[in-house]
């Protein structure tokens, strides 16, 4: 006995109406091949297509579902139920196989911006290269949204409801991806970064821009989100309480974050000089004979008769190199030396009338002072992924389901 499915139907259905797959495919605005493997039962048309199907063929959907016609009076054996189940559960599937498409493609996007500015040293084109695949994803995303709706939209209010929520929750989440990649590579728009620089910038700019789209998708999330329910059910009621949750975490989080900024803020307008030791000199003498020792900017000893170069780039002899003066606040000189030693980045005094101790910092130590202070920075971002991380396992274990 042949097995009665939806393909079959639909292949007996178009030969009874002397139709080719190819009219079929394009009365349905699909491809012919598309057709061929629906009446092989290796997938099935689109909810949205089954109404038409059946107004196509002057049948109801629940016998184009149940794969035969229906006599008068015929018990209900649950086929048609099944089918449209499983028609539901693949239409769903199907979107979530197309939202990872849109969101492989804003990692695409990712990748080229960074091709772009730390292999071709171009940011901009790097930028412009991760915005069209940005503007791709985003516009996969929107169409196969639209699909999606468009194929439960004649379902019952509340089982469509219940769809529409879920379509549009993972439609959020990809945005939301695409946003932060999109503030990621934003910096790049005005410059040619380093890895750290990126870093730096791109985390930054990346969590103000996704921070502004969760604040617009919680404002219209009653609009989106609370349309998709109906009004007294024990879902809509779960959704507002969940919602009055998230604007608590949000609070939390903001507060948690602002912390950690003025902290991160603190610790970058600290200077350089202050996360180094330096070499402290005690006495005037030690420290006269240090800034007298013939050294380059690069620490390199330089030729016993030259101390340096002038402006025009002549060459000054060590007789000639320039005095300086140690002195109080009162004019009282407390030591003098000819300043031959030009490996020198900055000095800090002490604080009491005679200036000592003595601080003198290199270039090399405001090279390593930079380092540290940029590691301790970046430091920061893992705190906040921490804190974001607390907040939201904390929602995700307080929320109703």
């Amino acid at each position: 006995m042949e097995r009665k499915t939806l393909g079959s139907f639909l292949s007996a259905l178009r030969k009874a109406n002397g139709m080719t797959q190819k009219e079929l495919a394009q009365r349905l605005h699909v491809s012919d091949k598309s057709v061929s493997r629906w009446e092989r039962d290796e997938c099935a048309p689109d909810l949205s297509l089954i109404p038409v199907l059946a107004e196509i063929f002057s049948v109801s959907c629940d016998e184009l579902l149940r794969g035969e016609r229906l006599s008068a009076g015929a018990p209900d054996t649950g086929k048609g139920e099944k089918q449209r189940q499983w028609l539901l559960r693949s239409t769903l599937s199907r979107y979530r196989s197309h939202t990872w498409i849109a969101m492989g493609l804003s990692l695409a996007g990712l990748l080229a911006a960074l091709m772009g500015n730390l292999v071709l040293l171009q940011g901009l084109l790097g930028f412009l290269l991760g915005a069209l695949f940005f503007l791709a994803a985003v516009v996969c995303q929107a169409v196969c949204l639209n699909l999606a709706l468009l194929a439960v939209a004649d379902l019952p209010a509340e089982e469509a409801g219940s769809f529409r929520f879920r379509f549009i929750a993972m439609a959020q989440r990809s945005f939301g991806l695409t946003a932060f990649l999109l503030g990621f590579t934003l910096p790049l728009f005005s410059f040619s970064l380093s890895t750290e620089a990126l870093l730096l910038l791109g985390l930054s700019s990346g969590a103000i821009v996704l921070g502004l789209y969760l604040a617009v998708c919680f404002l219209l999330s009653p609009r989106l989100l609370g349309s998709c329910l109906i009004p007294g059910s024990r879902e809509a009621a779960v959704y507002r309480r969940n919602r009055r949750r998230k604007a608590r975490c949000a609070l939390v989080l903001v507060l948690l974050l602002a912390v950690s900024a003025l902290g991160q803020g603190m610790v970058h307008n600290r200077p350089a000089s202050s996360y180094v030791s330096g070499r402290t000199f005690r006495d005037y003498r030690n420290f006269a004979e240090y800034m007298e020792q013939p050294l380059d900017a690069n620490g390199y000893e330089k030729e016993p008769v030259y101390s340096g170069y002038d402006g025009y780039g002549n060459p000054i002899s060590v007789d000639d190199a320039p005095t300086e003066t140690l002195a109080k606040d009162d004019g009282t000189v407390l030591v003098e030396y000819r300043r031959r030693n030009d490996f020198i980045a900055e000095i800090r005094y002490g604080t009491d009338l005679d200036k000592l101790p003595l601080t003198v910092y290199t270039y090399d130590d405001i090279a390593q002072g930079f380092s540290q202070r940029t590691l301790l920075e970046l430091s920061f971002f893992g705190l906040y992924g921490l804190e974001i991380l607390a907040v939201t396992v904390w929602y995700l274990l307080k929320r109703e389901r």
